[in-house]
């Protein structure tokens, strides 16, 4: 079976774990993204409520805009073959 695609409604306030299912990440990577410096994403607590949540609007704008990316840094292709080639001139 298919999973059919969330509709976010823009006024209403979603859980991190509905936010996380919405934007196709872990909600370890929602954290992060809680807190990063380039592109945070805010969340807010509702009164009478321990709990974070997440306009869907902020939701929305989000993944429009894209998520940040992080990870490894791949030498580029360009690196690569200049190192391979002085490694053959000195063989």
């Amino acid at each position: 079976m298919c999973k059919q695609a969330r509709v976010i409604h823009p006024d209403y306030y979603y859980s991190l774990k509905e936010a996380a299912e919405y934007l196709g990440i872990n909600r370890t990577s929602l954290y992060r993204y809680l807190e990063s410096p380039e592109k945070p994403l805010e969340a807010v607590r509702l009164p009478g409520s321990f709990r974070l949540e997440i306009k869907g609007s902020v939701l929305i704008s989000y993944k429009e805009k894209g998520t940040p990316k992080r990870g490894r840094r791949l030498k580029s292709s360009q690196n690569r073959l200049s190192s391979n080639s002085s490694n053959a001139k000195e063989d």
